[in-house]
Protein backbone atom coordinates (compact mmCIF):
# COMPACT_ATOMS: atom_id res chain seq x y z
CA UNK A 1 0.00 0.00 0.00
CA UNK A 2 1.44 3.30 -0.50
CA UNK A 3 2.83 5.57 2.28
CA UNK A 4 1.52 8.96 3.61
CA UNK A 5 -1.85 8.64 1.97
CA UNK A 6 -3.88 12.27 1.54
CA UNK A 7 -7.31 12.72 3.29
CA UNK A 8 -9.15 11.97 -0.19
CA UNK A 9 -7.37 8.77 0.01
CA UNK A 10 -7.69 7.51 2.88
CA UNK A 11 -11.58 8.29 2.49
CA UNK A 12 -11.51 6.39 -0.81
CA UNK A 13 -9.91 3.34 1.27
CA UNK A 14 -12.58 3.41 3.68
CA UNK A 15 -15.20 3.32 1.28
CA UNK A 16 -14.12 0.25 -0.87
CA UNK A 17 -13.39 -1.17 1.90
CA UNK A 18 -16.96 -1.04 3.34
CA UNK A 19 -18.49 -1.92 -0.42
CA UNK A 20 -20.18 -4.84 -0.27
CA UNK A 21 -19.15 -7.90 -2.68
CA UNK A 22 -22.13 -6.94 -5.53
CA UNK A 23 -20.96 -3.34 -5.08
CA UNK A 24 -17.39 -4.03 -5.18
CA UNK A 25 -17.57 -6.01 -8.46
CA UNK A 26 -20.15 -3.37 -10.11
CA UNK A 27 -17.52 -1.07 -9.42
CA UNK A 28 -14.38 -3.32 -10.54
CA UNK A 29 -16.06 -4.21 -13.45
CA UNK A 30 -17.21 -0.04 -14.67
CA UNK A 31 -13.51 1.01 -13.44
CA UNK A 32 -11.59 -2.08 -15.74
CA UNK A 33 -14.08 -0.81 -19.05
CA UNK A 34 -13.54 2.39 -18.55
CA UNK A 35 -16.70 3.27 -17.66
CA UNK A 36 -15.90 5.86 -15.09
CA UNK A 37 -11.89 5.84 -15.11
CA UNK A 38 -9.86 7.40 -17.66
CA UNK A 39 -6.94 4.63 -18.47
CA UNK A 40 -5.58 6.23 -21.51
CA UNK A 41 -5.49 10.13 -19.59
CA UNK A 42 -3.74 8.76 -16.62
CA UNK A 43 -1.51 6.86 -18.71
CA UNK A 44 -0.18 9.76 -20.52
CA UNK A 45 -0.65 12.46 -17.45
CA UNK A 46 2.15 9.30 -15.53
CA UNK A 47 4.24 9.17 -18.73
CA UNK A 48 4.48 13.23 -18.03
CA UNK A 49 5.86 12.73 -15.18
CA UNK A 50 9.26 13.12 -14.71
CA UNK A 51 9.84 12.19 -11.29
CA UNK A 52 7.60 8.85 -10.90
CA UNK A 53 8.18 6.88 -8.44
CA UNK A 54 9.87 3.35 -9.96
CA UNK A 55 7.31 1.68 -7.46
CA UNK A 56 4.52 3.56 -8.80
CA UNK A 57 5.52 2.83 -12.67
CA UNK A 58 5.66 -0.85 -11.82
CA UNK A 59 2.49 -1.02 -10.02
CA UNK A 60 0.86 1.09 -13.14
CA UNK A 61 2.05 -1.19 -15.42
CA UNK A 62 0.46 -4.34 -13.41
CA UNK A 63 -2.78 -2.37 -12.93
CA UNK A 64 -2.60 -2.46 -17.15
CA UNK A 65 -1.39 -5.74 -17.32
CA UNK A 66 -4.73 -6.73 -14.94
CA UNK A 67 -6.56 -4.83 -17.30
CA UNK A 68 -5.43 -6.80 -20.22
CA UNK A 69 -6.59 -10.01 -18.52
CA UNK A 70 -10.29 -8.52 -17.92
CA UNK A 71 -10.49 -7.59 -21.47
CA UNK A 72 -11.44 -11.19 -22.59
CA UNK A 73 -14.12 -11.32 -20.28
CA UNK A 74 -15.30 -7.61 -20.73
CA UNK A 75 -17.50 -9.32 -23.18
CA UNK A 76 -19.58 -11.37 -21.00
CA UNK A 77 -19.45 -8.80 -18.26
CA UNK A 78 -20.94 -5.55 -20.24
CA UNK A 79 -23.75 -4.69 -19.60
CA UNK A 80 -26.33 -5.13 -22.15
CA UNK A 81 -29.36 -3.63 -23.72
CA UNK A 82 -31.51 -6.99 -23.31
CA UNK A 83 -30.15 -8.73 -20.38
CA UNK A 84 -28.87 -5.57 -18.65
CA UNK A 85 -25.62 -5.62 -15.71
CA UNK A 86 -26.54 -8.45 -13.08
CA UNK A 87 -23.75 -7.84 -10.00
CA UNK A 88 -24.78 -11.70 -9.09
CA UNK A 89 -24.67 -12.65 -12.52
CA UNK A 90 -20.98 -11.73 -12.34
CA UNK A 91 -20.20 -12.85 -8.83
CA UNK A 92 -21.80 -16.54 -10.01
CA UNK A 93 -19.72 -16.68 -13.16
CA UNK A 94 -16.54 -15.30 -11.50
CA UNK A 95 -17.06 -18.22 -8.80
CA UNK A 96 -17.67 -20.83 -10.89
CA UNK A 97 -14.52 -20.30 -13.05
CA UNK A 98 -12.71 -19.50 -9.51
CA UNK A 99 -11.83 -16.50 -10.47
CA UNK A 100 -13.27 -14.28 -7.39
CA UNK A 101 -11.17 -13.18 -4.52
CA UNK A 102 -12.77 -10.12 -3.26
CA UNK A 103 -9.70 -9.12 -1.12
CA UNK A 104 -7.69 -9.38 -4.52
CA UNK A 105 -10.18 -7.28 -6.26
CA UNK A 106 -10.51 -4.35 -3.17
CA UNK A 107 -6.87 -4.31 -3.20
CA UNK A 108 -6.68 -3.77 -7.50
CA UNK A 109 -9.90 -1.30 -6.96
CA UNK A 110 -8.00 1.33 -4.60
CA UNK A 111 -5.10 1.03 -6.00
CA UNK A 112 -6.80 1.87 -9.67
CA UNK A 113 -8.74 4.83 -7.52
CA UNK A 114 -5.47 6.05 -5.60
CA UNK A 115 -2.18 5.61 -7.96
CA UNK A 116 -3.01 8.76 -10.08
CA UNK A 117 -3.26 11.02 -7.00
CA UNK A 118 -0.05 9.33 -5.00
CA UNK A 119 1.73 9.64 -8.24
CA UNK A 120 1.50 13.15 -7.94
CA UNK A 121 -1.41 13.81 -10.28
CA UNK A 122 -3.33 15.92 -7.25
CA UNK A 123 -6.79 17.06 -7.85
CA UNK A 124 -6.49 16.15 -11.92
CA UNK A 125 -5.59 12.44 -10.32
CA UNK A 126 -9.23 12.26 -8.66
CA UNK A 127 -11.02 13.52 -11.79
CA UNK A 128 -9.26 10.79 -13.86
CA UNK A 129 -9.97 8.18 -11.56
CA UNK A 130 -13.65 8.97 -10.71
CA UNK A 131 -14.62 9.87 -14.18
CA UNK A 132 -13.86 9.84 -17.69
CA UNK A 133 -12.16 12.47 -19.56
Amino acid sequence: MFANPSPWEVDEILRINCLSDKDLISEVHSTMNGLDYSWATINKSLKELRDLDYALYLEWNFLCGKKREWEPRAQFLRKSPTCGFGAPTVLSHMSRIGQWDSLFYRHLLINLKILPVHAGLGDEGIVYALDVV
